[in-house]
């Protein structure tokens, strides 16, 4: 028996999002300064297979953070020294990417819980209107992610763009976490 498209389909975004949850910790959530947006760039030119990747990602992570309907998703493109500057990202000596690379900065607006998120035993998981994420642009991988309690102005790393995530994010094989089926 041949496993149909949809099944596939379903196992590689489950498979992707483990990759993600294994590869990502929550990054410092913070304000942005004017330094950040002297690294502004033009509003982005996405390639098909970067919007592919992105949508991907933004569907697991509104998906299995419990927002299954985000009511906007939108990516500009800049670097990460801007979002260090900014204070959305702390410095790392362990970042994948250079300060002086690529990003691609992805926020959503919904209602999110931090169910992927890595906390501390004993510690909440994170919730608010905002999850961001932050995806190197020639490796299309995660490198920082988080939830934020305030919307996060893009327009301080430079001009974004919408994403087109169909909704109501469907994945196969797969179910949303308790509290989210809790309120569906």
């Amino acid at each position: 028996m041949v496993p149909d498209r949809r099944a596939l389909l379903g196992s590689a975004r489950l498979l992707l999002l483990f990759l993600v949850v294994l590869g990502v910790g929550c990054g410092r959530v913070g304000g942005q300064g004017s330094a950040a947006a002297e690294t502004a760039t033009s509003a982005p030119v996405l390639s098909a297979a970067e919007e592919a990747a992105l949508v991907d990602q933004a569907e697991i992570f509104a998906f299995f953070d419990g927002e299954d309907e985000p009511t906007s998703v939108e990516v500009v493109v800049t670097m990460p020294r801007g979002l260090e500057d900014g204070g959305l990202l702390g410095p790392s000596v362990a970042s994948p990417v250079s300060p002086d690379t690529e990003v691609f900065l992805v926020t959503m607006a919904g209602e999110f819980e931090g169910h992927l998120a890595k906390v501390p035993e004993g510690e909440a998981i994170p919730k608010g209107p905002c999850l961001w994420f932050v995806t190197d642009r020639t490796s299309l991988q995660v490198v920082a992610w988080g939830i934020t309690e305030e919307p996060i102005d893009l327009a301080a790393y430079g001009s974004s763009i919408p994403l087109p995530v169909p909704t109501p994010i469907v994945i196969d094989e797969a179910t949303p976490p308790a509290s989210a089926q809790a309120t569906a």
